[in-house]
């Protein structure tokens, strides 16, 4: 598992606060949703394998 980081993270927060003032739920409901943190995870892998193409 990929650590996710922190500026990522908040702003990961920030659209899901953003999605569940749209969706009328709660954000923390929205952030430890299963789907929101494997599309978060995904991510932060991305961005890590386009971290060590850019040192190579």
């Amino acid at each position: 598992m990929t650590t996710v980081p922190k500026d990522l993270r908040d702003h990961a927060f920030q659209i899901a606060t953003e999605v569940a003032r749209l969706s009328g739920k709660e954000p923390m409901a929205i952030w430890n949703s299963e789907n929101f943190q494997k599309g978060l995870q995904e991510i932060a892998e991305k961005e890590l394998e386009r971290l060590k193409q850019e040192q190579k």
